[in-house]
């Protein structure tokens, strides 16, 4: 998944007057996880986030995190 394209679809959905609800945001963002990531998706569910900004901020800690587990590998 692209962290970046899940804030151009945001900030393009602002832009065109679009309600972009905080809930709506973080179901939408959770629901475009690839089908192999199902344990992740339902992990970032069980989280309950309440803001989006968490949950971006949280995949983007986890993105650096694999990119180092990758180099280290």
């Amino acid at each position: 998944m692209n962290i970046i394209l899940c804030f151009l679809i945001t900030s393009q959905l602002k832009l065109y007057g679009e309600n972009t609800i905080e809930d709506r945001m973080l179901e939408k963002t959770v629901c475009t996880f690839h089908v192999s990531n199902i344990v992740l998706q339902q992990q970032y569910k069980e989280r309950n986030f309440k803001r989006y900004l968490e949950l971006i901020s949280c995949l983007l800690v986890a993105k650096q995190n694999n990119k180092l587990l990758m180099k280290k590998h």
